[in-house]
């Protein structure tokens, strides 16, 4: 029987071109659950967020979030229950560089 373990999977500030925000260890799957994105500044800012296979690329094509205005200095929560295998990762990116703080949390099982 597998062993659950919630985890942050990951906490960081977005670019303006996709980054990794987590990926998935060798051997794990992965169940993405919450994703809080906090504007930290005065303007609006744009995000997108892909959930991406092993071997892909963010796109369109596994976009879960895309081009969603985060107000100034407003906090925005998403649920996704999406499941990730092994190697696969969540990529982020966002219209303004350093705007927005992206707190990832979810579970992780072997």
């Amino acid at each position: 029987m597998p062993t659950y373990t919630p985890v942050r999977q990951g906490q960081a500030q977005a670019g303006i071109a996709f980054s990794n925000l987590y990926v998935v260890g060798a051997g794990k799957t992965a169940i993405v659950k919450t994703l809080s994105v906090c504007n930290v500044t005065a303007g609006s800012v744009a995000l997108d967020v892909s959930l991406v296979n092993q071997g892909g690329t963010a796109s369109d094509a596994n976009a879960v979030v895309r081009n969603h205005t985060i107000p100034p200095y407003a906090t925005v929560m998403y649920t996704f229950d999406q499941v990730l295998a092994a190697q696969g990762f969540v990529a982020v990116k966002a219209s303004v560089a350093a705007a927005l703080t992206l707190t990832l949390s979810g579970v992780e099982y072997a």
